[in-house]
């Protein structure tokens, strides 16, 4: 009956100490990923805030660290390579004049899998899924931008301004993109698009860069 008791203690020590030596090397293994996150930032420039996921909470959807680094050097590139969108004329109502890039739009994806909601080249650098739509009513334009298509974004317009002189609409606006991103560690990342441009109502046509910083 002793030798069944001891057997016992020693099992449960065993555990314990295996239990420990599994969140030793787990919270190691945290570090070591949050150091390599964050060098990744400052090597693209790139603001992250770090937060803790609870376990319970994981999902199979968590990013590589290739992915991550992919989506870092995208943000730099837009950054250095401001991306153009043409702009049309949309349609008349109320009396009111919409002006839109949103022709150009694909029909919007329904994101499920971690390679879909995950696939940023595209998204980020083509910026297909990003809009600006000019409503110009009696010589006051408003200026509305968005984003569609992927939900772990949420996107503000933080800043927009417009005016009508002559045959020329001239824009410009601010917004920020948020994204909060999982791996063994979490971390929330966000950004800011600037877009400008001009739409000549003669010609009926016109232009909008798009640029992030």
């Amino acid at each position: 009956m002793k030798s069944l008791f001891y057997l016992v203690v020693t099992m449960v020590v065993m555990i314990a100490c295996t239990n420990e030596e599994f969140d030793a090397n787990s919270e190691v293994k945290k570090e070591e990923v949050k150091t390599k996150i964050a060098s990744l930032a400052e090597k693209y420039d790139v603001n992250v805030d770090f937060f803790e996921i609870n376990p319970s909470e994981k999902t199979e959807n968590e990013m590589s660290l290739e992915e991550i680094e992919e989506l870092f050097r995208d943000i730099k590139q837009l950054r250095e390579h401001p991306v153009e969108l043409k702009m049309y004329k949309d349609k008349e109502e109320n009396g009111c004049m919409f002006y839109s890039t949103k022709e150009q739009k694909p029909s919007v994806p329904l994101a499920k899998t971690r390679s879909e909601i995950y696939s940023f080249s595209d998204w980020i650098w083509n910026l297909t899924w990003f809009s600006v739509t000019l409503i110009e009513d009696n010589k006051n334009v408003t200026v509305m931008t968005d984003i569609t298509g992927l939900s772990i974004y949420t996107y503000s317009q933080s800043y927009a301004s417009g005016y009508v002189s002559g045959n020329a609409i001239s824009f410009n606006s601010t917004g920020k993109i948020k994204a909060t991103i999982t791996q063994v560690v979490g971390f929330n990342l966000s950004y800011v698009i600037n877009s400008s441009g001009t739409y000549d109502k003669s010609a009926g046509k016109g232009s909008v860069t798009v640029s992030a910083y």
